[in-house]
């Protein structure tokens, strides 16, 4: 994977926190990858860009509608060179409708989806999700559709364009999203309707749990762990209150009751499991040491993943690419660098 940046660098390099200079961010979302600086508003740059797209297999951009195209790079363009090229945009209401155009960030994806308001349900007010799943569900749904679209290339010859919105994978992971049509009710609305159905938060003595108990066995199950015959929500908020939140798990995993405690993130990362499942890992960076982020979350038996690589430093690899992809030679690539196009 070749990220492009401008010589100056991305935005995201500089947004605390910083670890020896390197943004916390940067590390995490752009490991495994190699870094090209290279500026796009020259000419210059605009050809060698070309001249990667003949080499490519999927170009990805997130710019807002439009800005490719005015750079020379649009999906149009760029077809003509390589016709089989997947082309990926991710922007924050897509290609086309009234907001095409607007900027977005996660949280503007988050209140036009809906995901804000049905997250403050409980509460009464408007709660975002404090984490930025409006940049990690498009870039999955982004990465899906275009493994999608390189098995299509694979069995037709043909390349194509994908267009992926926030604001779309967003509200597409919603279950409200068929439930209100359907009931006037959003996912947490149905469930608080049904006094015989247990999903929900609890709080024990000490802190708060998840119990979950839908109808059927696992509901009797239920019953049978707080020895009663009847069982709704403020039953098992009182039982769950008089009691701390080891003793409830204890008895809900002998009564083979789905339950959760409820952990801050800290408590989540020292885990027995999370530590056994090995969800963090340590990356050596040149610059900011060794660092902790999440590993690769799956496990493949045969291709097991590892991350390989720190994320680069800005323009780490710009000298590689130029020379062993594109065939530059030492002295038009040091004209570049003079003139600023690298």
């Amino acid at each position: 994977v070749i990220k492009i940046e401008p010589p100056w660098g991305e935005a995201l390099r500089s947004a605390p926190p910083l670890i020896g200079g390197e943004s916390v961010f940067f590390m995490f979302y752009n490991r495994d990858k190699k870094s090209m600086a290279l500026n796009l508003k020259d000419q210059r740059g605009v050809e060698i860009f070309k001249e990667l797209t003949r080499q490519a297999d999927v170009v990805f951009e997130n710019f807002t509608p439009g800005v490719m195209d005015s750079l020379g790079i649009g999906y149009e363009t760029l077809k003509e060179i390589k016709p089989d090229i997947i082309f990926v945009s991710v922007s924050g209401f897509g290609q086309d409708g009234p907001y095409s155009k607007r900027p977005s960030f996660d949280l503007i994806a988050q209140a036009m989806s809906g995901i804000i308001s049905l997250t403050g349900e409980r509460v009464g007010r408007p709660v975002p999700v404090a984490d930025y799943i409006g940049d990690s569900v498009p870039a999955l749904y982004a990465t899906i559709a275009a493994l999608a679209a390189l098995y299509h290339r694979k069995a037709t010859g043909e390349g194509q364009r994908i267009d992926v919105a926030q604001v779309d994978t967003l509200f597409s992971v919603l279950v409200s999203s068929v439930t209100f049509p359907a009931s006037g009710r959003t996912a947490y609305g149905t469930v608080r309707a049904h006094p015989t159905v247990i999903y929900d938060t609890y709080r024990a003595k000490d802190g708060y749990v998840v119990i979950c108990a839908p109808m059927g066995s696992v509901f009797d199950r239920l019953k049978g762990a707080l020895g009663l015959e009847d069982v709704d929500h403020e039953k098992v908020e009182r039982w769950a209150s008089e009691r701390t939140v080891e003793e409830i798990v204890n008895i809900m995993v002998a009564a083979k009751v789905p339950v959760a405690p409820v952990l801050d993130i800290e408590e989540s990362i020292e885990s027995v499991h999370a530590k056994a499942r090995e969800i963090m890992a340590t990356v050596d960076h040149p610059k900011a040491g060794s660092v902790k982020m999440p590993n690769f979350p799956l496990k493949f038996s045969k291709t097991p993943i590892k991350i390989r690589t720190p994320s680069p430093t800005l323009g780490q690899h710009t000298e590689e690419i130029l020379s062993s992809l594109l065939h530059y030679s030492a002295e038009q690539i040091a004209k570049l660098k003079e003139e600023r196009v690298i």
